[in-house]
């Protein structure tokens, strides 16, 4: 049960760390590199 509970934990942490990450990229680098980045 606690094995299962950190997991989840891990999982949520990960998640949101991948979707701020995103977000920053996005935030402060608007434009040809992110789009560059993303599609190459």
């Amino acid at each position: 049960m606690k094995q299962r509970r950190l997991l989840s934990i891990l999982t949520l942490t990960s998640i949101s760390f991948i979707w701020g990450a995103t977000f920053v990229l996005f935030y402060l680098n608007p434009g040809k590199k992110c789009g560059a980045q993303m599609y190459y």
